[in-house]
């Protein structure tokens, strides 16, 4: 299958171990769940464990719609991850 560049948005307190923005390569047709794992191991600033605890309690955006971990990507699409609210 043919390969995709994404562009990954990370907002709040995911910034502090990935990059905002990154623009990810992809095999076409790939889960929003792959995408995340291919993020983890390019680019986290801590371990994969705690990386993909932090993900899992994200929710995810394409195109301002939300999306689950099974959402099939397309090539130029801006995946948006956006994890849940914290403080006081």
């Amino acid at each position: 299958m043919a390969k995709i560049k994404i562009s990954v948005l990370c907002f709040a307190q995911l910034k502090e171990f990935l990059p905002e923005r990154v623009e990810i390569e992809l095999k076409g047709g790939t889960s929003v769940d792959i995408a995340c794992k291919s993020l983890i191991d390019k680019h986290s600033r801590i371990s994969q464990e705690k990386a993909r605890l932090l993900i899992d309690s994200c929710a995810f955006s394409v195109g301002g719609e939300f999306v689950n971990l099974d959402y099939c990507l397309s090539a130029e699409m801006e995946l948006c991850l956006l994890p849940p609210p914290s403080g006081g």
